[in-house]
């Protein structure tokens, strides 16, 4: 409904076509149509209020379109990416890549007998596990330094999961599932504790011990 001034009364049941131009402030386009009567009119100024039966294109022209309600939610920025950490700064040094052998890990440990930290006790040494960890043909080795001093980790091509071992009775496999570089930035205890759903525990127990470290780096 528009409401405009007009020079003269309108009567009748039916009036012709007619354009009507609205005020400023109201849509910028005329709406045309069929005036079907007049409810409002003023004769001493010629202020009128008529209903028009505007055209469908008319009508769909002034309305504003609706968003749809299936439209596809709106692209996702790409979640960032781990920032690369040099090797000088981690606290594991990898072992020379394709010379390496486990032996060169069992000198790391006999190397390290006198100044492991407390609670890796030399006598709780059980090398079989790195033997064992090495049936499953890990890619490289790093040999843990300073807080990770009686740690290694093994890396397996095609997957970012690693091994992270300390073969002394009493400590798990640690199966980490992406970004150890980043983590292992922590000590242990931060990294067990706010770290919970982004590695796997194996303890050692049964047989079925490298099945399970198995099975976990596969997933």
């Amino acid at each position: 409904m528009f409401l405009e001034k007009e020079p003269s009364c309108v009567t009748g049941p039916s009036l012709p076509t007619a354009t009507l131009q609205p005020p400023a402030t109201a849509f910028a386009e005329s709406l045309s149509g069929l005036i079907e009567r007049v409810t409002f009119h003023n004769e001493e100024n010629g202020f009128a209020a008529r209903v028009v039966r505007a055209r469908r294109t008319d009508l769909e022209r002034v309305q504003p379109v609706a968003p749809t309600p299936h439209s596809p939610p709106a692209p996702q920025p790409p979640a960032p990416e781990a920032i690369p950490i040099p090797t000088k700064n981690l606290p594991f040094a990898v072992l020379p890549a394709g010379t390496w052998d486990i032996e060169d890990v069992i000198q790391y440990y006999q190397q390290h007998r006198t100044n492991l930290p407390s609670g890796l006790a030399p006598d709780s040494l059980e090398l079989d596990r790195i033997r064992k960890i090495e049936s499953l043909g890990p890619a490289e080795c790093w040999v843990g330094k300073e807080t990770w001093l009686g740690y290694v980790v093994f890396t397996f091509a095609g997957t970012e999961r690693v091994v992270l071992e300390c073969p002394f009775k009493g400590n798990a496999t640690y199966i980490i599932h992406d970004n150890w570089k980043q983590k292992v930035m922590h000590t242990k205890l931060w990294f067990r504790e706010n770290q919970k759903g982004q590695y796997t525990k194996i303890v050692h127990l049964g047989y079925r011990w490298l099945l399970r470290v198995k099975n976990a780096l596969e997933r």
